[in-house]
């Protein structure tokens, strides 16, 4: 599973880099093997006028297909990662498991 966090306007340094990758590989590293990849982008919305204006949109790449995207928007770039991260993992969850049953039904009808 690749991470790719992209940021405009945001400012991080190579700590925070890391402490996101270890923030999403902590989170979804039971669905590796079902990822493809992880694209996470930071975005100040605002600039310098603060408030709740750090967006975190995260999409993330299924395989064999399908995609998954959330978006978090938070005070704090660190909130709405991890916000994000969790959300993600749900989504994710939802979706395996959507996947899980619909195979078990198509495989009674076939059976």
């Amino acid at each position: 599973m690749k991470v790719t966090i992209q940021n405009r306007n945001v400012d991080l340094g190579e700590q925070t880099n890391e402490s996101i990758q270890r923030r999403f590989d902590y989170a979804l590293s039971r669905f590796a093997p079902r990822l493809r990849d992880i694209r996470v982008r930071l975005t100040d919305l605002n600039a310098e006028r603060g408030g709740i204006d750090k967006q975190c949109s995260v999409e993330a790449t299924l395989t064999p297909r399908g995609s998954i995207v959330v978006e978090v928007r938070d005070s704090d770039v660190g909130a709405a990662v991890s916000r994000a991260a969790d959300r993600l993992a749900r989504r994710l969850t939802d979706e395996f498991e959507r996947r899980r049953d619909l195979r078990r039904v198509d495989e009674t009808r076939t059976g």
